[in-house]
């Protein structure tokens, strides 16, 4: 992306509970990522079109806050070669969560009749679209301003506390999936202060916050 003003439709999303499955926990105790990773977001996505959606088909910029969480007990179906059997286990949940999406204007009328019912995590964790709206986005560069409440390649320097995770940026709808563009992400759920480069949305409830915009050429896919 380039300097300037670009155009985005703005998206919020609000669920009762949200939980992104960590993949590195396969049995036992299932915790959940801190927020959405990009290819849950591009699964979104493509159940809101109704076919699958890549980075080739818009750009992603997100922010996403949650008001707590807890744990439940959750029936497991595990099952392999020539086997399968039920299990409980400990699933870890987000409570009152919030995603604001940044998307090409294209992708708007997916989100104002969805094709699919919507989700962020597990199918109890039913989505509902809060609004529908175009922004323009300012690209700002070396300049001081709010960051956070998102994924990051490169985020600035500036926070308290952010975990590396290798993640997928989405994954192929074929069978079985496939996992494309894996790569480490930093995910960083509070907001700070720090001087860096993005795109600032001054039209937000919040005061404004810098985002980043991930695209096919920024992820290296292209």
């Amino acid at each position: 992306m380039c300097a300037g003003r670009m155009r985005a439709v703005r998206v919020r999303v609000s669920s009762w509970t949200a939980s992104f499955r960590y993949a590195g926990f396969m049995i036992g105790f299932q915790p959940t990522l801190p927020m959405p990773p990009l290819s849950t977001v591009y699964g979104l996505i493509s159940a809101a079109k109704g076919e699958a959606v890549t980075p080739e088909d818009t750009f992603v910029g997100y922010t996403f806050v949650s008001r707590g969480r807890g744990v439940d007990l959750e029936r497991i179906l595990e099952w392999g070669p020539g086997s399968a059997k039920w299990n409980v286990v400990e699933r870890e949940f987000l409570v009152d969560v919030e995603l604001t999406l940044y998307l090409d204007p294209a992708m708007a009328p997916y989100f104002e009749r969805p094709h699919f019912q919507l989700l962020l995590g597990r199918s109890s964790d039913l989505a509902t679209v809060e609004s529908v709206d175009m922004v323009d986005l300012e690209y700002v560069e070396d300049t001081e301003g709010v960051f956070g409440q998102s994924i990051y390649t490169d985020a600035p320097t500036g926070y308290s506390v952010a975990t590396l995770y290798a993640l997928p940026v989405y994954f192929t709808d074929d069978i079985p999936r496939v996992a494309r563009g894996v790569q480490p992400f930093m995910m960083i759920p509070e907001t700070y202060r720090a001087t860096g480069s993005g795109y600032l949305d001054s039209d937000r409830e919040d005061g404004g916050i810098i985002v980043q915009i991930h695209t096919a050429e920024s992820l290296g896919l292209v």
